[in-house]
Formats: C-alpha cells, sequence, structure tokens
C-alpha cells in the first residue's frame, strides 16, 4: 500500500528522536529539546487547485529539507511511523538538494 499526499498538502519527516550531542560533547536528551522547524519532505501533494480548475504546483520536492512555523504543522502517523503535515501556503521556504 502506497501513501500519496492530496492537493496542497506536504508530509515531513522531523527525525527528532535520538540524542543531540554538542561541539563540545554534552548530551541532549531529545525530549528536552525544542520542537524543530525544519523537517525532511517525504510527500508532496499534487498542488492546490485554483479558480480557474487548474493545480498550482508546490514549490518543494521529496528529499528538500523544508522551514516550517511548529504552530501550523500537524502529526500523522503513517506505515506506524510518525511525521507531521502542513498545507504547502505555510512553509516557510526550504533547501535546495
Amino acid at each position: 500500500m502506497t501513501f500519496k499526499a492530496l492537493n496542497n498538502i506536504v508530509v515531513l519527516d522531523l527525525d527528532d528522536k535520538t540524542d543531540k550531542v554538542t561541539a563540545g560533547g554534552i548530551v541532549i536528551p531529545a525530549g528536552n529539546t525544542p520542537p524543530p522547524t525544519e523537517g525532511k519532505v517525504v510527500f508532496v501533494g499534487e498542488g492546490k487547485i485554483t479558480d480557474h480548475g487548474s493545480r498550482r504546483e508546490i514549490p518543494v520536492k521529496v528529499g528538500e529539507i523544508a522551514v516550517f512555523d511548529k504552530n501550523k504543522a500537524h502529526g500523522i502517523f503513517i506505515s506506524g511511523k510518525e511525521y507531521v503535515w502542513i498545507n504547502a501556503d505555510d512553509l516557510l521556504g526550504y533547501y535546495e538538494v
């Protein structure tokens, strides 16, 4: 079974469940860090349908790192793994690969 995002939805993998180690060697447990604001794009919808009936392409592609407002993201489980989904209009930017 394959998951496909619909319309203007982007699904991101945050992959923030592991402990972080600072440059000085200090271990910061995963539970003590603020929520991430970047995630790897894993699913992209077909785009928003405009008033004229055509689709507006979503600017991010699978594999790129997207920057988002953590207050606009929503949790979702797909095949037992936790991701977040966000409306493409709420993305703040992305890093090209």
